[in-house]
């Protein structure tokens, strides 16, 4: 919801963070990666690498209004973006490539794992 991804921007994110965004066309989903550049709280606004501005809440600012969405990156949404899945009518559809960058990300998400499993075991 935009207040909980409002709750999760004040306390988690910083610059580096890795995020999810949404792009919608039409009735189609996708999940892309990108991290975050910059912080304004004051502004209200939250700037990522690759897709641009956001509101606290997640919307889109930067692009056609509505099509992109800022995701709280919960494992289920990570997950979505990291296989590239194109949703359809809440099916996948079809496997999207990833970016070099997403390619990028994937990877400091995966050391980060390892890291916290090394923490945990």
């Amino acid at each position: 919801t935009a207040d909980s991804m409002e709750r999760w921007v004040k306390a988690e994110a910083s610059p580096g963070s890795i995020v999810v965004v949404r792009h919608t066309r039409w009735h189609l989903y996708e999940y892309h990666l990108d991290e975050v550049a910059k912080l304004n709280l004051r502004a209200g606004r939250i700037y990522l690498a690759q897709h641009g501005r956001f509101s606290l809440h997640g919307n889109g600012i930067s692009g056609p209004k509505g099509s992109l969405t800022l995701l709280e990156p919960t494992p289920a949404v990570v997950a979505a973006a990291l296989h590239g899945r194109t949703w359809q009518h809440g099916k996948p559809a079809f496997k999207r490539p990833l970016s070099a960058r997403e390619i990028e990300l994937s990877r400091t998400i995966a050391e980060q794992d390892l890291l916290r499993q090394d923490a945990e075991g």
